[in-house]
């Protein structure tokens, strides 16, 4: 592993006056699922094609790509797809998705961590959450998937701290069950 020898900043995602114009392309499933709507059965090898090009196309006119370490990172780092100007925002969420009766459940891969995300030569970590700040109280015996969430949040953001790479947390809320 390499050390950052430059800590990152959110200026090295963003364009003059500190405006975001950030293309996410980091579905990996949903990518595969959009495909397949359309009426094509996409490969491993169509995800990655897919994703450098709308990196060479697009990334001129960006201040930033999220994209995925699977297809995307690969793919755009080996094609040099990515405009010299624009950052890489890697996202750095675990493939699999935990869950408690219905709601998802917020954890971490500790391998994904903000060293791992300048190794593959991001800019900036990117980690996705779902979390209601609404929901009900945790009864007892039962996890605080509120509490959870926020605590897995404060350590990526210490890892990314620590290491010199901003953080971006992308929150999406959800319909409570029932």
């Amino acid at each position: 592993m390499t050390q950052a020898t430059t800590a990152r900043t959110l200026d090295d995602i963003a364009a003059e006056g500190h405006v975001f114009s950030i293309i996410a392309m980091d579905q990996r499933n949903t990518l595969r699922r959009m495909f397949t709507a359309a009426g094509l059965d996409a490969s491993d090898d169509d995800l990655r094609i897919a994703k450098a090009d709308v990196a060479r196309v697009l990334t001129p006119a960006a201040s930033g790509l999220l994209s995925d370490p699977t297809y995307g990172v690969p793919a755009i780092t080996e094609a040099k797809a990515l405009a010299p100007d624009c950052g890489l925002l890697i996202a750095a969420e675990p493939a699999e998705r935990r869950s408690y009766q219905g709601e998802p459940r917020t954890h971490r891969d500790p391998d994904l961590n903000a060293q791992w995300v300048l190794d593959q030569g991001g800019d900036a970590l990117k980690f996705f959450l779902q979390l209601r700040a609404d929901r009900p109280a945790a009864a007892p015996g039962q996890p605080d998937l509120v509490a959870e969430g926020l605590a897995v949040c404060e350590e990526i953001v210490r890892d990314g701290r620590a290491t010199g790479i901003p953080v971006v947390i992308e929150n999406l809320v959800y319909p409570l069950p029932g």
